[in-house]
């Protein structure tokens, strides 16, 4: 069995040493311990896929690696912001309300990086004591490629109802146009069938902003 032990030495007046022993086994275990915790901490946030901020009452205390690389913020720079710095201007009460508030429910908003850029993000902060005091862990998840794929998604479900239930083929173009114009951007649009028997492609449905002529090539 290995002791921890404190020695101290003190010289009486009489010229006598006293000589006091005491065993710090339990403190010495308990210092490694939370060494040790404290090592977890860092490497389990350094791993972390998922930017984790500590907060208190708004205020950044502290974020990870995977935080500092999704915002672009050093360390330093993050530390001491205001939560509300992070996501764009019209959901800047909603961060706040999600912060300072109760609600652990994950919630999305509009996060924004440090060059100005914005994407899309869900958020959910849950309480718990840091460094003996309430703080918020809040967890901000970018959630780009899962909106792209419910985009997607709701795209093609919708061409897919409008041609089961449009049977005029000239309100089915112009109705395809609208859906994949609201989901992509898409003011300039065209259908074009190849004729093979006379060599030639036509376009029965032709929008262009610049050019109001469809031609048969």
């Amino acid at each position: 069995t290995i002791l921890h032990l404190q020695i101290s030495l003190a010289l009486q007046e009489s010229g006598a040493a006293m000589v006091t022993i005491r065993d710090d086994s339990d403190l010495f275990l308990m210092k490694k311990e939370l060494a040790d915790n404290q090592e977890k901490h860092v490497a389990l946030s350094r791993a972390s896929f998922e930017a984790v901020l500590i907060m208190d009452r708004g205020y950044i205390l502290e974020g990870n690696q995977a935080s500092i690389d999704l915002f672009g913020y050093s360390s330093q720079e993050l530390t001491g912001m205001y939560c509300t710095q992070l996501v764009s201007e019209r959901d800047r009460k909603l961060m706040a309300d999600l912060v300072l508030g109760l609600d652990e429910a994950p919630r999305e908003l509009m996060a924004m990086r440090r060059n100005g850029s914005t994407f899309p993000a869900e958020l959910q902060s849950r309480l718990f004591t840091y460094r003996k005091r309430p703080s918020k862990a809040t967890v901000i998840r970018d959630i780009s490629n899962r909106k792209s794929t419910e985009r997607v998604t709701h795209t093609l479900h919708a061409i897919s109802s409008a041609v089961s239930s449009i049977r005029n083929l000239d309100r089915l173009y112009e109705t395809v146009h609208s859906i994949l114009d609201d989901a992509m951007g898409a003011p300039n649009f065209f259908i074009a069938l190849v004729e093979q028997e006379q060599n030639r492609l036509t376009f029965p449905y032709f929008v262009d902003e610049q050019d109001d002529d469809s031609h048969i090539l």
